[in-house]
């Protein structure tokens, strides 16, 4: 193949007609545009601020939007001034909402030196207003005015508690036994005539099982001087008041002595049908009985 007919071809390949050799340079002025674009961007310095401190730019604007000539400093109480009043002192609506809230949430400003604990309150605000707080100083012995701590009243120590002997006070020595509860206990051992078994503390009404296992081992009984009934003698009126009669029991005893005999011992109360209710109250009368 001869040159000149190579040339040809060569030129051939690579003709663009007008619509062609448009577009390409359409495309072209593309990748320029875009790459320069990009390094525009690469180039340009980041002046956006974080979010942060746009929030803090934000507050600071609101706080200076006060102008230095509207500023009205005057004396005002933390305690009562309203949030308008706080701004016109040159506060922010931040500094002066939080003043507020503390009140709110029960808080009260007793000294000028309690403002100053407001966190969002700055430093030279304090100093500037401070001469304007309608509060005392906090005097220099203000420790003195703190709520002292009431000591613990230390309790003797003791082996075991003897029940008949005891006073309330003594009782008050248990763990778990308050004075309520010592006065109980002394009130239903009177009214019983005195204790003749530890078990007997453990009847109280409403005294918890647990209470009582925790001093049941701190505690022995000397059943000495137990006061006792006399079937014979004691009225219906007597009878009834004691812990382990009911009135159906009282009746029946007088009933007995006054239509039978005089009692020669306890036995025939068993054959009452009052006390044959199976709580077992016979048994533990017997050591309050005579005759």
């Amino acid at each position: 193949m001869s040159p000149s007919i190579s040339l040809i071809m060569f030129q051939d390949y690579f003709y663009y007609n007008r619509s062609e050799r448009a577009a390409a340079l359409t495309l072209l002025l593309l990748i320029l545009f875009f790459f320069g674009l990009n390094s525009y961007l690469s180039w340009r310095p980041k002046t956006e601020a974080p979010l942060k401190m746009e929030v803090l730019l934000l507050e600071q604007k609101a706080k200076d939007s006060l102008a230095p000539e509207e500023i009205v400093l005057a004396p005002f109480d933390p305690n009562l001034a309203e949030q308008a009043d706080l701004e016109r002192l040159g506060l922010s609506a931040r500094t002066a909402r939080s003043i507020i809230n503390y009140r709110s949430k029960g808080g009260k400003y007793r000294y000028k030196e309690d403002l100053a604990k407001i966190y969002t309150l700055d430093s030279a605000d304090y100093v500037r207003l401070r001469p304007y707080i309608q509060l005392p100083e906090r005097p220099a012995n203000f420790a003195s005015y703190q709520r002292k701590k009431k000591k613990r009243k230390s309790r003797p120590k003791f082996d075991r508690l003897e029940v008949n002997s005891a006073n309330e006070q003594d009782w008050q020595e248990l763990r778990g036994i308050g004075p309520g509860y010592a006065r109980r206990i002394v009130k239903f051992r009177n009214a019983l005539g005195g204790f003749y078994k530890i078990e007997q503390v453990a009847e109280l009404y409403g005294l918890p099982d647990s209470t009582y296992q925790k001093i049941k081992g701190k505690l022995h009984c000397r059943p000495h001087n137990i006061k006792k009934i006399n079937l014979n003698t004691a009225t219906e009126e007597e009878l009834k008041k004691h812990p382990y009669l009911n009135w159906k029991q009282a009746k029946a005893i007088v009933r007995w002595r006054e239509e039978q005999e005089p009692f020669d011992g306890p036995h025939v109360l068993q054959t009452f049908f009052e006390f044959d209710d199976g709580s077992g109250n016979y048994e533990r009368l017997l050591p309050y009985l005579s005759w």
